[in-house]
């Protein structure tokens, strides 16, 4: 639902409007002169002074509300506007020809033709780029791709040294080297009997 806008009456006009209807009603309090700072009016003259200040009041609404139009108006058709002028620098150039003097009656100025840079220019420059792109770690997107995660294997021996598994550890960015575990040692041998102790 559409909020409704609501216009506040001008005080000084509405004070105005209430004057003229009581001079139309009453006159001057039912004299028909009325002295005002030093200067007498009569109805007639009275009634204009007021009329004056309500129609001046009433002309700068009028006024702003027409601005106000035609900044609206002009904001919608400046899209409008531009297309139309582009089209018509098109046309002309392409039926005049590209003549700067012949443009310049018109207010074209072309752009000016860009000039091709030297070999020199074009080597140092893209070496400064190389360069700035390896300071800054910048990459394209096939450089991005190329990077993976390595996933390390560890595979576990039992105590005998016999592979029990070989369970793939979680993702890790770091490319580690497969890492074995080392079997368990042995059980120490028995120590032999000594013959000579009973």
């Amino acid at each position: 639902m559409a909020a409704k806008t609501t216009t506040k009456k001008n005080s000084l006009l509405v004070r105005a409007e209430a004057r003229i209807k009581g001079i139309e009603a009453n006159k001057f309090g039912g004299s028909d002169t009325l002295m005002i700072a030093g200067t007498s009016f009569d109805v007639d003259t009275g009634t204009a002074r007021i009329q004056a200040v309500a129609g001046t009041i009433e002309g700068a609404d009028a006024a702003r509300t027409a601005a106000r139009t035609a900044v609206a108006k002009k904001k919608a058709e400046a899209p409008g506007d531009r297309q139309f002028l582009k089209d018509f620098d098109d046309a002309l150039i392409q039926q005049v020809g590209r003549d700067p003097v012949v443009l310049a009656e018109y207010g074209i100025t072309l752009p000016a033709p860009r000039a091709k840079p030297k070999a020199t220019s074009v080597v140092t420059g893209n070496a400064k780029r190389a360069q700035t792109r390896t300071k800054r770690g910048i990459m394209g997107p096939k450089a991005r791709a190329a990077i993976g995660v390595v996933k390390p294997v560890v595979t576990v021996h039992g105590p005998d040294g016999e592979v029990l598994s070989p369970a793939p550890a979680p993702a890790t960015a770091l490319a580690l080297p497969a890492v074995n575990a080392a079997p368990a040692p042995a059980a120490p041998a028995a120590a032999p009997a000594d013959p000579v102790a009973k």
